[in-house]
Order: structure tokens, then C-alpha cells, then sequence
């Protein structure tokens, strides 16, 4: 009946009790003292009183008293010393050598004297392995290490407000010396393109009075220089001919000497090379071919790069013999032309000259310069000065040939301005400026045929002048003006005929 007798209350609460010891003694248990804001468990309510209560029943108040009677904080020398070593900025600076060093021995030797710094007087315990504050202690020591740190960061926010204020004062200073110094660069800019466009306008302006005073000097000359000089001329044509050809003859020959020369030399560098060419091919070829066979394949390419050279130099002088008969033919046809006699028996180029001249002034300003190179000039050209090369005719020109004279013409008034360098002789070794060489040829080529009938026939002009002391004396007073303008141009005339020569 015992055993099937119900647990009683008493029974069931030792059975929990046992179960509860059992378990504590397993574990390490910690207990927690709740302590109740209000009676009414009320949300947002705090009573002072009866948690004041709780509080001293539970004996938390006289745990506290014994805790402030003892020293409550304690660190050891390392922490003590790492956290409140600035307080004392010599100890900071012993602290960081010694940690530098890897020593630690001094620790508590500094966390002893900033307790003598900080805590003089009061009452703090240094003991083996740690330090002893009271709560007062530990709230002046952090007071003290923040008031040391607000120090520094004051100081390290100055330096770098101060670091940056100079960097953008230098920023500032910089932009406002570029800004300075590109308006002055601007304002004397601006001061040169004015002075320079000045003294462009007054260089056009004296340029236009002066040839509108020389046209004007030519229209008043030219009638009377012709009715007395046209028969004169038609004389002396006769005999400045023969003369004219000779010297052309002479020049051409020395051209053609030359060109034969630079030819031969050419000739005798390709031969040069090609030998040094067979004596290689016979050094590779011997190893494998022998010493004959590598001879006769050397000599064999030796012979086709000869065949070779000959055939391009026949093929030269033949386009050279099409290009002299082109340019013979083109003279003669010009001599014909200049030599068609009028009405009034004269040459064609001055009966064009009569029929130019007018006796009437002429009012140029209506005709000037820039008007003529806005309405004519080609390639978007125009009448201001220019000291660069053209690679094409100012005026729109049909013929290759009249193009080409036209830019020589106009490269060789820029050597003689002194707008470019004159022309150098070609060079006698080696084939670098072959191609220089050739553009040189082309224009003496170009301007030979052009120009030297004019330059012989001017020139002529002043030496049989100056030979007929009758005919000098029967015109010296009516072409007295005139003839002074005709020596300048011959002058000229004589220094292009040098220039050419040399």
C-alpha cells in the first residue's frame, strides 16, 4: 500500500530540492538580485524611495561604503602608465624609448612619479604588480589626461587649419600671378598686333605712293623713249641675238657639264656598290657553292645589276633629249611671237608697249593693289606681305610651264629680298641630296629660258648705249629721267645674269 501510495507536497518539493543542489553543485551559479522601480510594475516609473529601499535591505548600500573606504580602481603599471603617461609629457617620451627598447622595467618607477604629479598628497597605494585609486583619484587623473588631449587636439586641429590655409593662400597666390602675368602677356600681345598692322598699313601706303609715283614717271617717259628709241631698237635687235645665243649656248654647255659630271659620279658610286655587293654575295656563297660557282653566280648578278644601271641611264638621257626638244620648241615659238612685226614695224613686245602707254594721267587710286589681289589672286592669297614659300601661282595660270616660272620667279625675288637663303652649290659625294639636287635642276631649268632673253637684252641695251656716244648725246635730254630708271633695272638685270652664272 506504501508504494502505491500517492507523492505527497512534501515528498515532491525535497524530490526538487535535491534535483536544484545537484545541479548547483555541477555549475557555478551567479545570482541575480532584481530590484523593482515601482509596486505597480508601471512603465516610465521610477520611485526613489523604495528603490532606496531594495537597496539598503539587500545590503548594497554598505557595500558600497566599504568599497569607497578602499580603493576601488586598480590598474596595472602597463595600463596605468600607457593610459596617463601624457600627463606628464618627459615620463610619455621615457615610457615610449622604453617600449621601444622592449623594456619594461621602468614601469612602475614612472607610474610612481605621475601619481606624484598628478595625486600629490593624496591618498593612493602603489602596490607589487598594480596601483590603488580611489574613485576621486581616478575622476582627477582623467580630468588631468583630458585636458592634456584636448591640448594636443587643439594644437593638431590648429596645424592642420594652418596647413590648409597655406596651401590655398599658395593656391590663391599662384592662380592671381597666372592671372597677371597672362593680361600682361596679352595687353603687349595686343600692343605688337596693333603696332605691326600699323606699320604694315604705312609700309602699303608707301609702297602704293611709290609705284603710283614711278607709273605716273613711266607714263610721262615712255612716249618719248619709244617715238626716239624704236628704231633703235629694232637696229640692236639684230645684234643682241647672236650674242644672247652664244652666252645661253655657253651657260647650257656649263649645265650640261655639270649634269654629266654629277651623272658620272653617280655612276661610279653605284659601281662601288655593286662591287661590294658581289664581293659579299661571293663570301656567303662559298660555303655552300665552292669557291668557282660562288664566283661566276656573284659575277652573274654583278653583270644583270650593270645591264641594269645601263638601261635606266639610256632611259634618262631619253627622257632628257624629249624634255630639251619640248623646251626648244616652246623658245622658238616665244621668239616668233616676240619677233611679229606690226603696222608700224615694230616688235610684238613693243607694239604691246605702245599700245600700253597713255599718254593721259590715270587716276590709280580707283586701280590700287589690294583691289587687284582680292578680284585675281587664287588659293586664298592676298596683298599683304608674306615671308613663307608658295607652292602654287598667286594668279590662275593654264600651263604647267607658266606655273611653275611663276614660282620660281617669285622664290627668286624671295632671295633677293632676303627672305630666304640663296641657292647652294650640289653637293659632289654621295647621293643624300640627290632629290634637293633635282628640285635645283628643275628651277634653273624653268628659269633660264625665261628670263635670260630679258636679263641679254636689257644688258645689251646699256653696253651699246653706253658705246654710241651720238645716240647717247641725241637723247640725253629727253630720256634724262627715264633713263636713270632703265640703269637701275639693268643693274638688276646684271645681278640676276651673276646670280644665274654663279
Amino acid at each position: 500500500d506504501d508504494k502505491k501510495r500517492k507523492p505527497s507536497l512534501a515528498t515532491q518539493f525535497r524530490k526538487s530540492l535535491e534535483v536544484l543542489l545537484n545541479t548547483l553543485r555541477q555549475c557555478e551559479p551567479f545570482f541575480i538580485r532584481c530590484i523593482k522601480p515601482n509596486e505597480i510594475k508601471a512603465v516610465h516609473n521610477f520611485d526613489r524611495e523604495r528603490v532606496v529601499q531594495q537597496l539598503r535591505y539587500s545590503g548594497m548600500m554598505e557595500t558600497i561604503t566599504i568599497r569607497r573606504i578602499g580603493y576601488p580602481i586598480r590598474h596595472d603599471f602597463n595600463e596605468f602608465v600607457h593610459r596617463y603617461a601624457a600627463i606628464a609629457p618627459a615620463l610619455e617620451r621615457m615610457h615610449k624609448k622604453a617600449e621601444a627598447r622592449g623594456d619594461r622595467g621602468d614601469q612602475r618607477t614612472i607610474a610612481i612619479k605621475i601619481c606624484e604629479i598628478a595625486l600629490h598628497g593624496q591618498d593612493y597605494q602603489i602596490g607589487k604588480n598594480k596601483v590603488f585609486l580611489k574613485d576621486e583619484h581616478d575622476a582627477m587623473l582623467e580630468q588631468e589626461r583630458q585636458k592634456v588631449l584636448a591640448g594636443r587636439i587643439l594644437a593638431l586641429q590648429n596645424a592642420v587649419r594652418r596647413y590648409y590655409a597655406q596651401r590655398q593662400f599658395q593656391r590663391a597666390k599662384k592662380l592671381a600671378l597666372w592671372l597677371k602675368q597672362s593680361w600682361l602677356c596679352y595687353a603687349e600681345r595686343r600692343a605688337y598686333c596693333e603696332m605691326r598692322n600699323g606699320f604694315r598699313r604705312l609700309q602699303a601706303v608707301y609702297d602704293m605712293q611709290h609705284i603710283d609715283e614711278k607709273r605716273k614717271l613711266y607714263y610721262e617717259t615712255l612716249p618719248r623713249i619709244q617715238t626716239v628709241g624704236k628704231a633703235y631698237l629694232a637696229r640692236k635687235n639684230a645684234k643682241m641675238r647672236p650674242q644672247a645665243f652664244g652666252i645661253l649656248q655657253e651657260k647650257i654647255l656649263q649645265y650640261l657639264g655639270w649634269r654629266d659630271f654629277r651623272r658620272e659620279q653617280v655612276k661610279a658610286l653605284k659601281l662601288e656598290e655593286y662591287e661590294k655587293f658581289r664581293s659579299d654575295e661571293e663570301q656567303l656563297l662559298t660555303p655552300e657553292l665552292g669557291p668557282e660557282k660562288a664566283r661566276e653566280a656573284a659575277q652573274a648578278a654583278y653583270d644583270a645589276r650593270l645591264v641594269n644601271l645601263e638601261e635606266d641611264i639610256r632611259e634618262q638621257l631619253r627622257a632628257d633629249i624629249i624634255r630639251a626638244r619640248e623646251k626648244q620648241s616652246g623658245i622658238k615659238r616665244r621668239y616668233r611671237d616676240d619677233n611679229a612685226n606690226g603696222e608700224d614695224g615694230l616688235p610684238g613686245s613693243q607694239r604691246q608697249l605702245k599700245q600700253e602707254s597713255d599718254p593721259f594721267k590715270t587716276d590709280v587710286s580707283r586701280n590700287s593693289f589690294e583691289k587687284f589681289a582680292a578680284k585675281y589672286f587664287q588659293h586664298g592669297y592676298d596683298s599683304k606681305h608674306t615671308s613663307t614659300e608658295i607652292i602654287r601661282p598667286l594668279l590662275d595660270l593654264k600651263s604647267g610651264v607658266d606655273q611653275k616660272a611663276a614660282i620660281a620667279t617669285f622664290q627668286m625675288i624671295m632671295r633677293f629680298m632676303g627672305d630666304k637663303e640663296d641657292i647652294t652649290p650640289p653637293p659632289t659625294k654621295g647621293t643624300k641630296n640627290d632629290k634637293e639636287a633635282q628640285r635645283l635642276e628643275s628651277q634653273y631649268d624653268i628659269i633660264v629660258p625665261e628670263l635670260y632673253p630679258i636679263i641679254a637684252q636689257q644688258h645689251q641695251m646699256k653696253l651699246e648705249e653706253e658705246e654710241d656716244p651720238y645716240e647717247k648725246k641725241k637723247t640725253k635730254n629727253i630720256r634724262r629721267k627715264a633713263m636713270d630708271r632703265i640703269r637701275a633695272f639693268s643693274k638688276k638685270s646684271v645681278y640676276l645674269e651673276d646670280r644665274l652664272k654663279n
